[in-house]
């Protein structure tokens, strides 16, 4: 860098327009490699603003191409793809094929990327059969200068050879002069020169034959080595046909599989972004897959974005086992639903490489929950209000009751008071009057009897609701009098309250308590009060 700049130094003050041009974009080049993607844009925007102002084709081309490469690696597919195209549409105009071959590869990375693995295929091959043609060039330039160069070799051995002749002859014309002044013995002399001369030429066209052999076995050599890539190549390219097609034929497979479910299907990466969602969510979410890309933080309910980091890191750790849980997501229309996802960990799968998740929607059934959570607990307030209602009743029914067996009491001291009054009053009264006293003392017992007797039993039934059917279900014999008394012990009356409310002798309600322990079929061991109490 550091000879850069000076270099960038010195070609701008002597106004070297293409010179500077290329060493801005060396520059570049060296921030590219150094990940510096800002300064890197810095001095590839100079480069490819000068470079089309001064019309050089190749560096603009070369220069679209790197900012593309920029792009690539901040993970901006959409301009890396349109600065790349440019790029290619430059270079097959110039008929640039080293520069194609890289832009193709770079695009079949970018089209890879952005999960578009048949433009990726597309271009991959482009960028192979590139590569051949340059391949296939070189080993042909190779080939036409090695035979080039033996013919060169060849020629200029047989000129340097017909030169060597003519020199050889007009020496031997020169000595032959002397030898005419000078004597036969210098003709010997001669002689022997022309035999070494000849020993020598044999000697330097046998060690040039040997040279042209070495060199036509290299070629040969040459040969065989490119048929036998040529060879590796065809079956390379038969391979890479089976294998495009399985590939085709499994991405169809896929494509049919998820096309028509109504579940999402997720690709996370290691990072937690999702970098493949199946057409599904753009029904159930009503954002388009490349809205969904990425990060999901901006789409989650505030209130579950601890549950799904919890449900993440638990995916993370547990690498055996699915991981099921239920979050809202944000809805383009409907503000929130109601997702559940089971996710797995796949990382280290060589095939898969990502947490795999299937997502549905379940916002119905969310709703019903919620609808039975509330109905239940709309009843539950129900039932609280109704026992308290019935509390409430019981207790005013209580103090109703005690009320009316209070008034019962009191009326049958009343009217006891009154009988005996009435009793007094017969025994100095004729027979006639007595008779009429009789008749009304049993009229006013069977009415003092009744009194208040049917306020005071529908208020013992609302207390003791079951009591009545019961005692009937277990004792039907017994009669509607036995029935009043079981009703006085449950209350705990004592004989005597029993017997005035009753108009009965201590003596026949001694008599009716034993004939109702017999029905009830209980000794005397137990207690009659706290048997019906139980009751």
């Amino acid at each position: 860098m550091e000879y850069l700049q000076k270099a960038l130094e010195i070609s701008e003050k002597g106004s070297e327009v293409t010179l500077t041009i290329s060493i801005i974009f060396n520059i570049g080049v060296f921030y590219l490699d150094h990940a510096d993607y800002e300064k890197a844009m810095v001095y590839f925007s100079k480069a490819l603003e000068q470079g089309e102002k001064e019309g050089m084709k190749v560096t603009v081309c070369s220069t679209l191409k790197n900012i593309g490469t920029v792009y690539l690696r901040k993970k901006n597919y959409a301009t890396a793809l349109s600065y790349t195209l440019k790029s290619l549409d430059l270079a097959t105009d110039l008929k640039l094929l080293s520069n194609q071959s890289s832009i193709q590869q770079q695009l079949s990375e970018i089209y890879a990327a952005t999960n578009d693995y048949r433009n990726a295929y597309i271009h991959h091959k482009q960028y192979t059969e590139i590569n051949d043609t340059l391949y296939n060039e070189k080993n042909t330039r190779k080939i036409a200068e090695l035979e080039y160069k033996y013919k060169f070799e060849k020629e200029k051995q047989a000129i340097e050879l017909v030169q060597q002749k003519k020199d050889a002859v007009q020496a031997a014309e020169k000595k032959l002069g002397w030898i005419i002044i000078f004597s036969l013995s210098l003709g010997f002399i001669l002689m022997c020169l022309l035999a070494m001369f000849l020993f020598r030429s044999y000697r330097f066209k046998h060690k040039t034959n040997i040279i042209l052999t070495r060199q036509k076995n290299d070629i040969e050599e040459l040969n065989e080595e490119y048929q036998a890539i040529n060879e590796q190549l065809m079956a390379t390219n038969e391979e890479l046909v089976v294998t495009k097609n399985l590939v085709e034929a499994s991405e169809e497979k896929l494509r049919w599989l998820i096309k028509n479910s109504n579940d999402i299907l997720v690709q996370v990466n290691e990072k937690g972004e999702q970098f493949f969602i199946s057409e599904a969510a753009r029904n159930l979410t009503g954002y388009k897959v490349e809205e969904l890309l990425g990060s999901i933080e901006d789409v989650i309910f505030p209130d579950d974005l601890e549950i799904v980091q919890q449900h993440w890191e638990r995916v993370l750790d547990n690498k055996d086992v699915a991981d099921c849980i239920q979050y809202r997501h944000k809805h383009k229309d409907k503000g929130y639903v109601w997702f559940e996802s089971v996710a797995q960990n796949f990382l280290d799968h060589p095939a898969i490489k990502s947490v795999v998740a299937n997502i549905r929607d379940i916002t119905e059934r969310k709703m019903a929950e919620l609808a039975l959570l509330e109905s239940e607990a709309k009843r539950a307030r129900l039932l609280e209000m109704e026992m308290e209602l019935l509390g409430r009743e019981l207790e005013s029914n209580k103090k109703s009751l005690t009320a009316v067996t209070l008034k019962l009491i009191q009326n049958s001291e009343r009217d006891t008071q009154t009988i005996e009054r009435l009793m007094e009053i017969e025994e100095s009264t004729n027979p006639s009057g007595k008779h009429k006293i009789n008749m009304l003392i049993s009229d006013y017992k069977r009415i003092s009897c009744n009194s208040n007797w049917e306020e005071f039993e529908i208020l013992f039934e609302k207390v003791h609701i079951s009591f009545y059917e019961k005692l009937n279900s277990q004792f039907p014999t017994l009669t509607a009098n036995e029935r009043k008394i079981c009703a006085f012990l449950k209350l705990n009356m004592s004989s005597k309250e029993i017997a005035q409310i009753t108009f009965q002798s201590d003596g026949a309600l001694k008599k009716a308590r034993l004939r109702l322990r017999q029905k009830l079929e209980i000794g005397r061991e137990i207690n009659l009060v706290t048997y019906l109490q139980n009751i």
